[in-house]
């Protein structure tokens, strides 16, 4: 992934030096030999956000 503008390069991605550090990441840490591109901490609450409300909607539909 190619991202010209810093600020959102570091909006959306992490480093994977930095990703080393934090055991949310340890998953991504093993399995990434320099190829994986590792998202931010604000991309993944993002990410959860949808996954939530997806869940939310498809129990609901389930109901009716």
């Amino acid at each position: 992934m190619k991202l010209s503008c810093d600020v959102c390069r570091s909006s959306l991605v992490t480093d994977a030096e930095s990703a080393c550090k934090d055991q949310t990441y340890h998953p991504l840490t093993l399995k990434n030999d320099g190829g994986l591109v590792i998202p931010s901490e604000g991309t993944i609450k993002v990410i959860r956000a949808a996954e939530w409300v997806n869940r939310q909607l498809s129990a609901d539909s389930r109901r009716s």
